[in-house]
């Protein structure tokens, strides 16, 4: 499908929140919903403190992605996106540059199980930070839904598997869906676990919050 499945995304925003990227690279985009979702988390999140990085103008978070199905494509992309690469990502990633997150959103089982690791390789040596990947944990049987034969699921994926490419850490999206992150040497230890909702500011941290928002919008 070009979605994913909605038991990862506070697995993912956590990953997002506590590496703080300023490059991302979303593989496999579909209808394009990281690309939000990482746009969000990143640069309109900041503008609480940096109002102008709430306009296109002040954004500061580079976010690329590579769409194999170009009739996935629509304006929403145009927008979020800063760059996005139409090709087979086996071909298309080699040719690009760093990312200090790499980001795999149900993609990775559409591959047969040895290009698939492959990639991942291939990904690692691109990325600054971190290799971040949701998978299915069962089989589902997915043909060439949407018209698109890249829809087809060609590898389902065991601990041992993601374990080969490297070292990592996995966790589970409800019993269904791994997460896995692929950190890499010299980053903080990830939490995989979603984040919690964090206790309100004290109301002084509020006031001056507002002072700051107040000043910076003059």
């Amino acid at each position: 499908m070009p979605s994913s499945r909605i038991c990862t995304m506070p697995h993912v925003i956590s990953v997002v929140l506590q590496l703080r990227p300023k490059s991302i690279l979303d593989v496999g985009i579909g209808f394009g919903k990281w690309g939000y979702i990482f746009r969000e988390y990143t640069d309109i999140v900041a503008s609480e403190l940096d109002p102008p990085r709430y306009a296109k103008a002040g954004w500061k978070t580079r976010i690329e992605g590579i769409e194999g199905y170009e009739a996935y494509l629509h304006d929403g992309h145009k927008f979020i996106y800063d760059r996005i690469h139409v090709g087979d990502a086996l071909e298309v990633l080699p040719k690009l540059g760093r990312y200090d997150l790499i980001f795999f959103g149900d993609v990775i089982e559409h591959f047969p199980l040895a290009q698939g690791k492959g990639l991942l390789r291939e990904a690692l040596g691109h990325a600054a930070h971190c290799v971040l990947l949701t998978t299915p944990k069962y089989e589902t049987q997915q043909g060439a839904v949407c018209q698109n034969p890249l829809e087809k699921h060609r590898s389902l994926w065991k601990p041992r598997d993601f374990r080969d490419i490297g070292p990592c850490k996995i966790a589970l999206a409800d019993p269904t869906m791994y997460v896995v992150a692929y950190p890499k040497p010299g980053t903080p230890e990830l939490d995989l676990s979603p984040p919690k909702n964090p206790v309100p500011p004290p109301l002084w941290v509020r006031g001056i919050r507002k002072a700051l928002c107040m000043f910076r919008g003059r």
